[in-house]
C-alpha cells in the first residue's frame, strides 16, 4: 500500500503557514493492530476475574480464591505507574510507536506464557500458581504500559484531524472490548476447570501472532505528517536529532549525551504536566471515575455469582455491560466530533458524571450491600435478564467519557506528546484502579458497588475546577 495525497483540507496555524496533509492508507492497519494489542491485554488482565467458578476450582490445592486474585490486580495497577515512567523515557526520547507497540506485545506474551507453567507441571510449578499469578500480572501491567497510555499518539501519528477523535475512540474503546470479549467468550470456552489451560494457551497463541505481525508489518511512523500539528512535531524532532549530531563526534559520545538529554526532557516534560493545575484536577476527576467503575465492571460476574446465579449468567450480564462501555464511547466521540457540541465539553463531562452517580445509587438496591442480613443477598432481589439490561445501560452511562479523557489531557497538556501525556493521565487513574480493587479485596463483594458509587460522587467537584481549553492544531 502506497501513501496518498487524499483531498484533505489544508491546515493553517496563526501565523499563515499552509499544510496540506498526506494521508496513509496504513493507517487503518497500524490502528487495527494497535488496538489488536491492547484487546488482547484487557482479556489478560481480567483473565481470571471472568471465570471466578472455574479459577477457584482449578487452582483449589494451591489455595487461590478471587480476593487473591484482586490483590494480584491490585499489585500490579500500582507498579503500573512506575512502568509509565520508562513509556514516558521511551516516548520522549525514541518517538517511535512501532518500538512502543511491540514492545507491548513481546511482554504481554511473557505474561501469558508465566500462566501456562502450573499447567505443564504440576509438582513443580503448580504448588508456586499464587506466585506466577501475582507475577503474570505485574508483567502484564508492564506490558500495558506501553500500549493503554498510546491511543492519542497512534491517532495523532497516523490520522487526519478529521479522524483523529474517530481513531482515537476505537484505540481507546478496544481495551473494553477485549474485557468484553473475555467476560461473553471465556466462560463458554472454560465449561470445567481442566479447560483453564486450554484457554490460556488459545491466548499465549494469538499473542505470538500479534508480536509477528507487529514486528514486520508495522511501519514506524507514516512517510508524510497526516496533519499540521504532527508536521510541526516531526520539524522539531529532526531539528533536535541533528543539533545533537553535529554537536558530538563519536557514536559513543552520541549516546551518552542523547541518553542524558533524554534524562533532561522527562525531567522537564514531568515538571510541565505536574504543575500544571488543569491537568492535575482533569486527571484526578477522570482518574476516580474510571479508576472506581473498570474495577467494579471487572468484579461484575464475581458479583453476580454472590446473588446466586451461574457464572454464564453473570459473563453475559459482564459482557454487555462492558459492550455498553464501548457503544457509549463511541457515541460520545461521534458527538463531540462536532464543535459546537464541543465547545462544551466541560458541561458534558459534567452532567456523564452526574448521570453515573444517580445510575449508581439506584444500582445499590439490587446489588450486594453491607450490613445485610437475614440471608438477603442484595436490599431487592430482581430477575437476572432486568439485573443485565440494567448494567448495560450503567456501562454506556459510566464508559461514554473514556476515549474523551485521553483527547482532553492531550488538549490540556499541548504541546506536550499525546503518548507522555496519556500516560500521565493513566497514572493517576492505575493509582485510583488499583487502590479500589485493593478495596474490593479487603471490603468484599458486600461494599463493591458502594465503594464505586463514592468515588465518582468525589470526582465532580473537582471537574468544576479545571479550564478545558483546547490547544491542540
Amino acid at each position: 500500500m502506497s501513501d496518498d495525497l487524499n483531498d484533505t483540507p489544508i491546515n493553517t496555524d496563526e501565523i499563515g503557514f499552509t499544510y496540506k496533509p498526506h494521508i496513509s492508507k496504513k493507517r487503518w492497519w497500524v490502528l487495527f493492530l494497535f488496538s489488536f494489542n491492547s484487546f488482547l491485554f484487557s482479556i489478560d488482565l481480567l483473565f481470571y476475574n471472568s471465570i471466578p467458578e472455574s479459577i477457584e476450582a482449578y487452582y483449589h490445592d494451591a489455595h487461590v480464591e478471587m480476593s487473591v486474585i484482586n490483590q494480584a490486580v491490585s499489585l500490579g495497577g500500582f507498579l503500573y505507574c512506575f512502568f509509565v515512567i520508562l513509556m514516558i523515557w521511551l516516548d520522549s526520547s525514541l518517538h517511535n510507536l512501532k518500538l512502543i507497540t511491540f514492545l507491548s506485545s513481546a511482554i504481554l506474551s511473557v505474561s501469558v506464557l508465566l500462566r501456562m507453567l502450573p499447567s505443564w507441571s504440576h509438582t513443580v510449578f503448580f504448588p508456586i500458581s499464587k506466585g506466577l499469578i501475582f507475577a503474570s500480572s505485574i508483567i502484564n501491567q508492564l506490558g500495558g504500559a506501553f500500549t493503554f497510555t498510546s491511543p492519542s499518539l497512534c491517532s495523532a501519528t497516523w490520522f487526519p484531524d478529521s479522524e483523529r477523535g474517530l481513531a482515537t475512540s476505537i484505540a481507546a474503546q478496544s481495551s473494553p472490548a477485549g474485557i468484553a470479549f473475555s467476560f461473553f467468550v471465556l466462560p463458554l470456552i472454560v465449561r470445567k476447570p481442566s479447560h483453564v489451560p486450554i484457554a490460556i494457551l488459545v491466548l499465549l497463541i494469538l499473542h505470538l501472532v500479534c508480536t509477528l505481525l507487529i514486528m514486520f508489518t508495522f511501519p514506524s511512523k507514516p512517510k508524510h505528517p497526516p496533519s499540521l500539528s504532527e508536521y510541526k512535531r516531526m520539524e522539531e524532532q529532526e531539528e533536535t536529532t541533528a543539533r545533537s549530531d553535529d554537536s558530538k563526534s563519536s557514536r559513543c559520545s552520541r549516546l551518552g549525551s542523547s541518553l542524558f538529554n533524554s534524562f533532561k526532557v522527562l525531567l522537564v516534560t514531568f515538571k510541565q504536566l505536574f504543575t500544571n493545575r488543569d491537568f492535575i484536577f482533569f486527571a484526578l476527576a477522570a482518574a476516580l471515575q474510571s479508576g472506581s467503575t473498570q474495577p467494579f465492571s471487572g468484579n461484575m460476574t464475581f458479583l453476580f455469582t454472590r446473588l446466586g446465579h451461574s457464572q454464564w449468567i453473570g459473563g453475559i450480564g459482564a459482557f454487555l455491560n462492558e459492550l455498553g462501555t464501548i457503544v457509549g464511547g463511541i457515541l460520545m466521540s461521534l458527538l463531540v466530533s462536532r464543535p459546537k457540541v464541543d465547545k462544551h465539553r466541560k458541561g458534558i463531562f459534567i452532567a456523564i458524571f452526574v448521570t453515573n452517580v444517580v445510575f449508581g445509587a439506584f444500582l445499590l438496591l439490587f446489588f450486594p450491600f453491607p450490613w445485610m442480613n437475614g440471608g438477603l443477598k442484595a436490599p431487592v432481589m430482581i430477575h437476572p435478564s432486568l439485573l443485565i439490561v440494567l448494567v448495560t445501560l450503567y456501562g454506556m452511562v459510566s464508559g461514554s467519557p473514556w476515549a474523551l479523557f485521553f483527547e482532553t489531557v492531550a488538549d490540556i497538556t499541548s504541546p506536550i506528546s499525546e503518548g507522555t501525556s496519556g500516560a500521565a493521565f493513566t497514572i493517576f487513574s492505575s493509582l485510583l484502579y488499583s487502590f479500589v480493587f485493593f478495596l474490593f479485596s479487603m471490603a468484599g463483594p458486600n461494599s463493591t458497588a458502594l465503594i464505586t458509587n463514592c468515588a465518582v460522587a468525589v470526582s465532580i467537584p473537582l471537574l468544576l475546577f479545571t479550564h478545558m481549553d483546547r490547544r491542540r492544531g
